[in-house]
């Protein structure tokens, strides 16, 4: 079951946030672009139309090294008729040597939170780059620029940027103002969960349990399914767990 998606954050934000969180749990190798998009209920085609702009990619290849030219004149048929002024970026890269591919392929794979590695294979050569994007500095700034416009009455949204500060690590010190101040407009057991889990991580597992406990009753009603509960009430073991550990040192 997906969390609740603010509906003051853009498509584009949605997406990015998204990606991030799946990237978070699951590993990047295990998540697909139709993952990310059916996280935030598009198909994976529609994903393209929310990041706009085209660009045609040029090799110019030689022994030692190849070329890689950046051109911002997309649809382009070859190289004939390629404007240089209209270059964006080049730059070098070494070709290696790899398993043999009948057909010429071009692949882009996640290596990485925060970039990806495009890769031409053909025959026994392969040339690869990466391709690095801020992704955290990218969801920031969606959300606070969603927080300042949110209304006085959208708890989602705070929510929202608890949960990333959380799961990224980033802005920890804010996270629990911005929960506290969600629940006082809002209530949602997503929220509840939230804040076992920020007091626990701070230690603090009693006051932990009560808010996952309540979670839990509370997704009974929101139609979440048994696995969840089942997590949930393992994590709650754990930290009953760990404070028994806690007692004995």
């Amino acid at each position: 079951m997906a969390d609740p998606v603010t509906a003051t954050t853009s498509r584009r934000a949605q997406l990015l946030e998204a990606a991030a969180v799946a990237f978070g749990r699951r590993g990047y190798a295990a998540v697909g672009l139709g993952d990310i998009a059916a996280a935030v209920g598009i198909s994976a085609p529609a994903l393209y139309r929310h990041f706009p702009g085209k660009y045609a990619l040029f090799a110019v290849p030689a022994r030692e090294k190849w070329q890689i030219v950046v051109n911002s004149q997309a649809d382009q048929w070859g190289a004939y008729f390629r404007d240089a002024k209209k270059d964006v970026l080049s730059f070098d890269v070494t070709p290696v040597a790899g398993p043999e591919e009948e057909w010429l392929e071009f692949r882009i794979e996640p290596a990485s939170k925060n970039a990806l590695r495009v890769e031409m294979a053909w025959e026994k050569l392969r040339v690869a780059f990466p391709v690095e994007f801020d992704v955290t500095g990218i969801v920031w700034k969606n959300i606070d620029a969603a927080i300042a416009a949110a209304d006085p009455k959208d708890y989602k949204t705070l929510y929202q940027a608890a949960k990333y500060a959380f799961q990224s690590g980033e802005r920890k010190e804010k996270a629990a103002g911005w929960l506290d101040e969600a629940m006082k407009r809002g209530q949602s057991f997503w929220m509840d969960e939230l804040k076992g889990d920020l007091l626990a991580e701070a230690g603090k597992y009693r006051e932990a349990i009560p808010y996952v406990e309540k979670a839990i009753e509370g997704s009974k009603k929101a139609g979440a399914p048994d696995a969840w509960r089942d997590g949930a009430r393992k994590k709650i073991d754990g930290w009953r767990e760990k404070m028994k550990d806690g007692m004995k040192g």
